[in-house]
């Protein structure tokens, strides 16, 4: 992704800036041999891993103006004008947040990697035209945003692991008046996790989840803002959420094997995500 970063940049004032996050050596290595001797780069590897909220918090201390355009590390750039398209929204409209979007590759893949890849392409890949009837749509791999409002508001770095750092962090901009402006500018997700890892991130997004909706006292504003805490909320208010828990209880094994293995309707995942959350809540009750 660098390498088409620095080729469309190039004649203009954009400044690529890579931080490594602690990854392994090889990638290290691979890092900074490629931002060697390149002016346009500025490389920094991070001796410990500081989380997903807190990388992104360290920019804030290398640019004080103008706007950042955060990427995540596994994204592709698949247009020849990405970066173009982003300047010209910032000389046109200067927005304090914008959202250019994702999506996954058309073919399916094995059935080891089927989860995510379905997930992905039915709930997070959406078009320009769906996001602006739906207000949906904002995710952190492909954002830019004034560097002076993201100094206002960061990302909480009490969030740790994977999960759910950016729909609070969204959600809190809203809530200031900050909506993201939604443009058709996406980005290919290159890596796909297999069916047992997404799995064990769902489980920790979902503990995230929780935990940020008690964080927040349980804000009615937010809990409509993530359908999975709504779906839990509608069901706990109309009682209906023991019956549920009994229910799925009889088929909880037979549904996460057909899950691990691949083959599933994503109704399934959505009852195993619902599932976990009323663990989840349970269990924090429980503290």
């Amino acid at each position: 992704m660098a390498n088409e970063l620095l080729e469309q940049s190039k004649g203009s004032a954009v400044e690529l800036l890579i931080v490594d996050d602690c990854s392994t050596n090889h990638f290290k290595d691979i890092n900074s041999e490629f931002c060697q001797d390149k002016n346009q780069i500025t490389y920094i590897s991070l001796p410990n891993n500081i989380g997903r909220s807190a990388i992104r918090n360290y920019f804030l201390g290398l640019k004080s103006k103008g706007h950042f355009l955060f990427l995540d590390g596994d994204s592709i750039v698949c247009r020849p004008n990405f970066i173009s398209t982003y300047l010209d929204l910032i000389t046109q409209k200067n927005p304090d947040l914008a959202y250019g979007g994702s999506c996954y590759q058309k073919n399916r893949p094995s059935r080891s990697f089927m989860l995510r890849w379905k997930y992905s392409t039915s709930r997070e890949s959406k078009s320009l035209d769906f996001r602006l009837k739906n207000s949906h749509g904002f995710k952190t791999n492909n954002f830019l945003i004034n560097i002076e409002v993201f100094n206002q508001y960061p990302f909480n770095e009490n969030i740790k692991g994977y999960g759910h750092e950016d729909t609070l962090f969204g959600f809190q901009l809203v809530q200031k008046g900050i909506t993201p402006l939604q443009i058709d500018n996406p980005v290919l997700n290159e890596v796909l996790d297999e069916n047992l890892e997404f799995i064990a991130k769902t489980n920790n997004a979902i503990d995230n989840l929780v935990t940020i909706n008690s964080d927040i006292e349980n804000s009615p504003e937010f809990v409509m803002h993530v359908k999975l805490l709504s779906a839990y909320h509608t069901l706990k208010k109309k009682k209906l959420l023991p019956l549920f828990n009994a229910c799925y209880f009889l088929v909880s094994g037979i549904n996460k094997f057909l899950l691990k293995k691949g083959y599933f309707f994503l109704w399934m995942f959505d009852a195993y995500k619902l599932q976990r959350i009323s663990k989840s809540f349970k269990a924090k009750a429980l503290v």
